[in-house]
């Protein structure tokens, strides 16, 4: 998240700004991304711009970590997993 702020920082629309954000992130699993919550939208949704998958996953019982996945389901296009097994789910 961090990096993707710099990048909105740095008005990321440039092609060089992609193509160093693509090369340095391939994908993002967030698990247990509580600053996530602290992210601007703007930031959230350079990921979905430049095309980098993101898998967010939360257990069951973890109230962060569902606020956390909703946020990036719906403002940056991730493809959201709740897991059984409480909190946290790590892989």
């Amino acid at each position: 998240v961090d990096l993707a702020e710099i990048m909105v920082g740095d008005k990321a629309s440039s092609p060089s700004k992609k193509k160093d954000l693509t090369r340095i992130v391939k994908a993002w699993i967030p698990v247990a991304s509580g600053s996530v919550l602290k992210a601007s939208e703007e930031a959230l949704k350079v990921f979905e711009t430049y095309e980098i998958p993101i898998l967010s996953i939360h257990g069951d019982k973890d109230e962060m970590g569902k606020k956390v996945t909703e946020m990036l389901g719906s403002t940056a296009n991730a493809k959201t997993v709740e897991l059984s097994g409480g909190h946290p789910v790590y892989l």
